[in-house]
């Protein structure tokens, strides 16, 4: 299984390589909720509840 950590470390690499504007929004959503991410139901809910468009990026 691979941590939040790790799944971020691989992203900031991947956006580094490609440049791609999508990949530092997740990035930068994994990192607002690495502390809340207790288990994939607390992602999934909190995607579904349309919360997430109303952060600052």
């Amino acid at each position: 299984m691979i941590t939040v950590e790790q799944l971020i470390q691989k992203l900031e690499a991947l956006h580094e390589d490609t440049d791609d504007q999508s990949l530092e929004v997740a990035v930068d959503m994994f990192k607002r909720m690495r502390r809340n991410i207790s288990d994939r139901n607390t992602l999934y809910g909190y995607l579904s509840d349309d919360k997430w468009r109303d952060l600052e990026w």
